[in-house]
């Protein structure tokens, strides 16, 4: 059970989507760390990238700036690039790095349980199908799961006996031509599935809550000669992605309240609406009542025109009932229906599930943080939970450029951190609660001047106590700034024998 931490720890990953992959490459290359355990419930890597399948599935980043920095992919075959394409490169990295031998599929962590007489994690987990409950002991845990995770199906939807699908839950082998569909939400799934079907339904319903802002998307296929100056030329690549991370750096300044930034982004979206909606009652319709940037903004040029179809019809009169076969709303008109998608996003709060962290104290980790709030430092440690790094936990997520950057800047900060301990040969690390503290204090300032704290909006960014806790309010550049060193006065660092009892804050 007990393992000699600062020479070979056992670590524990959970997720092998893009953000348990970069975790398990960093510490392997960096650290030379081969002891490392994976656990996925899916029986492939991808996460996000593997679930996600439903039709005109695509990332809304540019392709070279939804890419690891370590792993570049000269050839991606268009600027935006299609769900496919993201899942083969994903798993590339993988083989290249033999990470395959590291992942244990179709398993679902249930708990994970700290022992403080041996500072190691006990990870219960359990095979799919299989009532039987492991469990493990792991000097590290990081969880990669993601914060996109669950899909968020409202229970009065299950009322509908016909075929019932979740844009997370794709099914393909669901036949939807000729058929009368209804899509529930115009976020940023909905924005993608409406387009891509509205050609083969007979007849589309879109019900819509809220209306989204949208930004012309710039699709385009790279040519053959830019890809060979991107194999050949690394400096034109580099230079390439560069020039994408500045710009959607500049697409920060959008989320400033009162803001040039804001009202330069008001007046595009403003712009692309009158180009492309004939109707100005449909207009009016899709002309949101809230501040550019409180919900995330939609990448589009297909949107807007696929409403405007004859057999699609936007309905924005509330939902007021589900029957097994129909959809009725406020103003008493009954939608009948064939197929009911629901593009209605995630528990984007719920961000062990359905996972049970039990940290010092057997503090359930969840329940506090659902009671004040989570309270992190660098959206990657919290204080009860000694040797457990979450990657795009709370105050980590983006509303404006790549998640890809976020990641790594948290795996590289945890590199440091592991770093640090073998080097001082300790085995327990606790961020400090005026550390925390600090950090949360920064947070909310920077919080303060935004749209997401200014708006009263609802969105997946804030709990259900109306707090923003899964952004991190600024730019990426600040980020990494506060990301980059590893600063020892933060923690408390110390060897835990087996033959000892844990000391508390009191013994000590």
């Amino acid at each position: 059970m007990v393992s000699e931490f600062p020479l070979e720890p056992k670590v524990c990953i959970v997720g092998a989507g893009p953000a348990g992959i970069c975790a398990a490459v960093q510490l392997k290359t960096e650290l030379g760390l081969s002891d490392i355990t994976i656990f996925d419930s899916n029986n492939e890597v991808g996460g996000t990238w593997l679930v996600n399948t439903y039709p005109g599935c695509c990332c809304d980043v540019p392709s070279h700036l939804y890419s690891f920095s370590f792993a570049p992919k000269n050839d991606w075959s268009s600027f935006y690039a299609p769900q496919s394409e993201i899942l083969e490169y994903l798993k590339d990295i993988v083989v290249k790095n033999n990470l395959y031998f590291n992942i244990n599929f179709n398993t679902t962590v249930n708990r994970m349980i700290w022992k403080e007489t041996t500072a190691q994690w006990f990870v219960e987990y359990s095979h799919n199908g299989s009532d039987r409950v492991t469990g493990k002991f792991f000097d590290i845990v990081i969880n990669a799961s993601g914060i996109l995770r669950e899909p968020k199906a409202p229970k009065e939807f299950t009322n509908f006996k016909g075929t019932l699908i979740h844009s997370a839950r794709w099914n393909p082998e669901v036949d939807l031509s000729g058929k009368v569909v209804g899509v529930v939400g115009t976020g940023s799934s909905g924005i993608q599935v409406i387009p891509a079907i509205a050609d083969k339904v007979k007849q589309l319903a879109v019900f819509q809550r809220t209306p989204p802002y949208l930004v012309p998307r710039a699709q385009f296929k790279y040519p053959e000669c830019v890809k060979w100056m991107f194999e050949n030329i690394p400096s034109v690549r580099w230079s390439h992605r560069a020039a994408l991370f500045w710009l959607h750096e500049l697409l920060y300044l959008s989320f400033i309240h009162n803001n040039i930034g804001s009202f330069v982004a008001t007046r595009v979206t403003r712009v692309q609406r009158w180009l492309q909606i004939k109707s100005s009652e449909l207009r009016k319709k899709l002309t949101p009542s809230y501040a550019v940037g409180n919900k995330r903004i939609g990448v589009s040029l297909d949107f807007y025109r696929a409403l405007q179809k004859p057999n699609v019809e936007l309905v924005t009169d509330s939902i007021t009932q589900v029957t097994d076969r129909s959809i009725l709303t406020a103003n008493g008109k009954e939608y009948p229906l064939d197929v009911l998608i629901l593009a209605t996003g995630f528990h984007s709060q719920d961000y062990f599930a359905p996972i049970t962290v039990f940290g010092e104290r057997s503090v359930n980790l969840m329940d506090v943080w659902k009671k004040n709030g989570p309270q992190t430092y660098l959206g990657v440690m919290s204080h009860p939970a000694p040797n457990f790094f979450t990657i795009l936990g709370p105050h980590s997520g983006s509303a404006h450029g790549s998640m890809i950057f976020m990641i790594e800047s948290q795996v590289a900060w945890i590199v440091k951190a592991l770093t640090y301990m073998k080097e001082k040969e300790v085995n327990y690390i606790r961020v400090t609660q005026a550390a925390e503290k600090e950090f949360m204090t920064l947070h909310e300032q920077k919080l303060a001047s935004t749209v997401w704290k200014n708006e009263t909006a609802g969105n997946w960014y804030k709990d259900d106590q109306g707090r923003v806790t899964a952004l991190w309010p600024s730019n990426f550049v600040s980020f990494w700034n506060q990301s980059r060193t590893f600063v020892p006065e933060s923690f408390d660092l110390k060897m835990v024998s087996a033959e000892k009892e844990f000391m508390t804050d009191d013994d000590e």
